[in-house]
């Protein structure tokens, strides 16, 4: 605390959700694998971005409904005030063998998220790395100006008007609840358990454009699109041809379902959700044909003109209807 105080004048302070039992040398950052799972964490924000839109949340209140949740089960369990919103610890078991750290501590989220009836910040998925401020810390954002505090039971239920109010100094409270570990052993697994968080795909495709990747589909794009398992750079190309030949999102979304693995479906619609992100940003382009070389996607040489290139490569094609 002696340090703390120290800096609470100049700078936000933070530290590690998780402890770890392994570093990498020579800077001794930690190898995330290797966190020691004995809580998970609740960042309860007054807003929550989804799908590229800011959705408002009542924080207090989505507090208390873990609080009283973790109350009636007996679990153990740190809620605090930021500053700006809320968060809460629930401590697990350190001594589960957990094997699939990151899939079992989201989808923990997950379900409680949905059984409460709040939403999980899809940006929080990445759960292993997080950090949170030191309780009794200053928060310096403009909105905020506050100190992040325990809330203990003699302040956790006064209102969020009478916690900013004591928030205005440090409050050191124990705010330790609960006797029993939360066992989340039951989300340990290789994929999340969680499918019904995708998109409901009831949309109709082009089959005659696209059945056994034949008719106006580029070359490229059908040599990706066969591949099953593509990359971050493969699916944004084969996204881009779509949007830029004037399908629809669901579309797109229905035609990455039918050709993509299961595995790369979800993480590229769930967890990045890629296609919305470039149906937003018309400044991301198809690219040249170096970049399709590259990928052993394009079968010409280079500069050769792409018939089925007309509203595809930026490189060539448009040059040569040009002459």
């Amino acid at each position: 605390m002696k340090f703390v105080n120290a800096n609470i004048a100049s700078s936000d302070l933070y530290t590690d959700v998780y402890n770890f039992t392994d570093f990498r040398p020579p800077y001794m950052y930690p190898i995330y694998e290797s966190a020691i799972i004995d809580r998970v964490y609740f960042d309860f924000d007054q807003k929550v971005r989804i799908n590229g839109e800011w959705v408002q949340q009542p924080a207090y209140e989505n507090m208390l409904k873990l609080h009283e949740a973790c109350m009636k089960k007996g679990f153990m369990h740190l809620p605090r005030f930021t500053g700006s919103g809320y968060d809460t610890i629930v401590l697990t078991n350190p001594d589960s063998d957990i094997k699939n750290k990151k899939v079992c501590v989201w989808d923990a989220v997950l379900y409680l998220s949905e059984k409460l009836g709040f939403i999980a910040d899809p940006q929080t998925k990445d759960v292993l790395p997080r950090i949170r401020r030191i309780t009794n810390t200053f928060n310096h954002k403009p909105t905020a100006r506050r100190f992040c505090i325990p809330l203990d039971s003699e302040i956790i239920y006064i209102g969020e008007k009478n916690i900013r109010e004591i928030a205005k100094k440090q409050h050191f409270a124990n705010n330790l609840y609960g006797d029993k570990f939360w066992d989340i052993t039951q989300w340990d697994a290789p994929e999340s358990k969680f499918q019904k968080f995708l998109p409901d795909i009831n949309i109709k495709i082009n089959e005659e454009d696209f059945a056994d990747l034949n008719g106006c589909v580029t070359p490229c794009i059908k040599n990706l699109l066969s591949r099953g398992d593509l990359g971050w750079q493969e699916r944004r190309d084969v996204i881009l041809f779509l949007r830029d030949n004037c399908y629809l999102l669901d579309e797109t979304i229905a035609l990455l379902k039918k050709y993509l693995s299961k595995k790369k479906f979800i993480h590229c619609v769930r967890d990045e959700k890629q296609p919305n992100y470039l149906y937003r940003n018309e400044q991301y382009m198809f690219p040249h044909q170096k970049e399709l070389i590259d990928l052993q996607a394009c079968p010409h040489e280079a500069g050769t003109y792409c018939p089925k290139a007309k509203f595809g490569c930026l490189n060539y094609g448009r040059a040569e209807e040009q002459k």
